[in-house]
């Protein structure tokens, strides 16, 4: 149903009392050495807490906003991994339309076609609990590494695009009964060349930074389970520590 349940999952498990949400994190201070808690997380409108350990479970460019106070060096570090943009469209279709789509979850577009179009997931039949009985929902994707200039069309620019690909490519000639656009800039860290160096620097900077570790998908994989691994990893070297 959607990952907020992972977030819910661990909610359960842990002590309410020690649980804060709903709190942005603005910076990240470094206290006295001798300090048992290293570190306070100053968030908005002024409230501050103290840690003992910080696992950064965040795409590094967030990363490297938290860390102002404590060196340029490793700010720098943070913003040398490059993301790209994306955008998504769900688009909800009648009963006429989903009986004429080929079978399948989907297609992806290759790059000699040179469409804007990237992907098309078919997520009634990929999820079919996302949609009604016999109607279709497609997600398609725009964006990417190739082409981060689509963030700066309009939310009808991006549309009537969506709608002139479906129709060259599976013949959807109707309307869709309602369309939702969502724009993800800076979304996916981008594993190109020279990535193990630019990861090697990072974790060679938080040498100077005890009790600081990293989680998430920019650094040795990008896919969900890699999310998990990474994050088990770092809560079992905070709990060693």
């Amino acid at each position: 149903d959607g990952l907020v349940d992972l977030m819910t999952a661990l909610q359960t498990l842990l002590e309410p009392s020690r649980v804060y949400l709903g709190q942005r994190v603005v910076s990240i201070e470094r206290t006295e050495r001798n300090w048992k808690s290293p570190y306070r997380l100053c968030c908005e409108g002024g409230q501050a807490y103290e840690a003992d350990a910080i696992i950064l479970a965040l795409p590094v460019h967030q990363c490297a906003s938290l860390f102002s106070s404590l060196g340029d060096v490793l700010t720098e570090a943070f913003r040398a991994i490059p993301y790209s943009s994306a955008i998504t469209v769900n688009l909800g279709f009648d009963e006429e339309v989903a009986a004429g789509l080929p079978a399948g979850f989907g297609f992806l577009v290759p790059r000699k076609e040179r469409s804007r179009l990237l992907a098309c997931t078919f997520v009634h039949n990929k999820f079919p609990h996302r949609a009604p009985e016999g109607k279709a929902l497609l997600r398609c994707f725009l964006g990417g590494a190739s082409d981060p200039e689509i963030l700066e069309l309009s939310n009808n620019e991006i549309s009537l695009l969506i709608r002139k690909e479906l129709r060259a490519i599976l013949g959807i000639e109707t309307l869709p009964l309602f369309s939702f656009i969502s724009r993800w800039p800076s979304a996916m860290a981008q594993y190109t060349v020279g990535h193990e160096d630019r990861v090697m620097r990072i974790a060679n900077l938080l040498e100077k930074y005890p009790r600081l570790y990293l989680a998430g998908n920019a650094y040795s994989g990008i896919g969900i389970s890699d999310c998990i691994r990474t994050g088990r990893d770092a809560a079992q070297r905070a709990m060693d520590m």
